[in-house]
């Protein structure tokens, strides 16, 4: 008897002539047999084989296959919520990966933590069988503790040591009237510093992979690209190549010391990317609307309140230039899936007027059944300022096509219909549930 160790591979019977399906099945000679022939292989000999393939096969396989961590500042709000769903979505699509894997860290306010880990809970049970590849983790963030938050989540959780690629959003920032606005506009700007920072020591560390990818995407503004009243550089509309030169801090009202915080933190981000050299795309919206991603933690936004403001007749409704924030989240997507770097304005290319945008709350208003404490009016005295309403105020969309592949932007009438039937949904809850008291 043969030592076990001598056992043949494949045994064969040179006096057997069967054709049948086991004997021919095995008649190929596959890639590991024909190294080896039919000579008679040591065990020792077949595991120094297995390993050589192995070593051959786990590249291909690592190939295959990613991990990814996406970090959003200021998750829980109007724009990062809508930014964290979409990031969800893609993981959903067809042509996903199975085999990826994406870790989506939520960073909300410490006050806020316990509340959105019940509301991704709920989602997650909701969409379990679409995002078995796909967690989200909600973590403390404060914009300005000096970036000991986000270095705990960068250098403390493990998923975001091992993926192959980071993308920080940064989306957290003071958007709101307030008379201590000095302090919150240079709030917003130390906290993009501090967070570039992290972001380079992240990169620095020994808890970063060599390879890693690693990116940054900077929710900007409009009021970065263009002051109240700004004439554009080629005299006929704005771009991603202007720049807000005359917002200053402190300058008698809230609007004026946001505008310039908004400017002087995407430069601050840009240069201190250039010193760092993390690859870093600059999103600019218009004012953002569009319906609420959840009607429960999301109502609190301040373009959620104008809007609620002009159905219920508490304010005249204003002319805005404005995108969708369902198209400002896509592109946080893109901007994260394409190798680009730079900046990109987004945005519808004309505002409506203010008529039109009474028009469409009042319609939605009458196809709800709803009555407003006060009927609905517009501002008819502004004429857009430096540009008329309805001429082409800013050039986008070409660069989010061709560059983004943003296909299309929602029209603007559809943002407004359908933020203002979400909304009016709510004050009709809110009625139902009053009257049963």
């Amino acid at each position: 008897m043969r030592p076990k160790s001598d056992i043949p591979l494949h045994h064969s019977s040179r006096k057997s002539d069967s054709r049948s399906h086991s004997s021919s099945h095995c008649s190929r000679a596959s890639p590991l047999s024909a190294l080896i022939g039919r000579r008679r292989v040591s065990f020792a000999s077949c595991l120094i084989l297995l390993a050589l393939l192995v070593v051959v096969a786990a590249p291909v396989v690592e190939a295959l296959s990613s991990s990814t961590a996406s970090v959003i500042t200021g998750a829980s709000g109007y724009v990062g919520r809508a930014v964290a769903h979409a990031l969800i979505q893609r993981n959903i699509l067809p042509e996903r990966n199975d085999n990826d894997t994406t870790t989506i860290l939520c960073l909300v306010r410490p006050s806020r933590v316990q509340e959105e880990q019940e509301y991704w809970k709920k989602q997650e049970e909701a969409n379990n069988k679409c995002t078995t590849n796909t967690v989200v983790l909600v973590r403390p963030y404060d914009m300005l503790d000096g970036g000991t938050s986000l270095q705990e989540v960068l250098l403390g959780e493990p998923c975001v040591a091992s993926a192959d690629g980071v993308c920080v959003h940064h989306v957290a920032s003071w958007f709101s009237p307030t008379d201590e606005h000095v302090p919150a506009a240079q709030g917003n700007v130390k906290g993009t510093e501090d967070l570039v920072r992290v972001l380079a020591e992240f990169k620095n560390s020994r808890m970063s992979k060599s390879n890693n990818r690693i990116k940054l995407i900077v929710t900007s503004s409009m009021a970065a690209v263009r002051a109240t009243g700004q004439e554009p550089q080629n005299q006929q509309f704005y771009t991603h190549e202007d720049w807000n030169t005359l917002s200053k801090l402190g300058d008698n009202n809230w609007g004026a010391s946001y505008q310039w915080s908004k400017a002087e933190s995407e430069r601050r981000a840009k240069q201190l990317c250039q010193e760092f050299q993390i690859p870093m795309v600059a999103l600019c919206p218009s004012f953002v609307f569009g319906p609420l991603a959840d009607t429960a933690t999301s109502s609190s936004s301040f373009s959620t309140q104008l809007v609620a403001q002009w159905i219920q007749g508490s304010s005249q409704v204003q002319s805005r230039l404005f995108v969708d924030v369902r198209d400002i989240a896509q592109a946080h997507v893109q901007a994260e899936q394409e190798d680009i770097e730079g900046r990109y304005i987004v945005s519808t290319e004309r505002r409506l007027s203010s008529a039109v945008v009474a028009r469409i709350l009042e319609d939605e208003s009458r196809a709800l059944q709803y009555t407003p404490p006060s009927p609905i009016s517009y501002d008819a005295a502004f004429d857009g300022g430096a540009i008329p309403i309805g001429d082409k105020e800013v050039e986008a969309e070409q660069r989010l096509v061709e560059e983004l592949g943003i296909q299309e932007l929602q029209p603007a009438e559809d943002t407004i219909r359908d933020m203002s039937r979400v909304l009016i949904g709510m004050f009709l809850q809110k009625k139902k549930e009053d009257s049963k008291r």
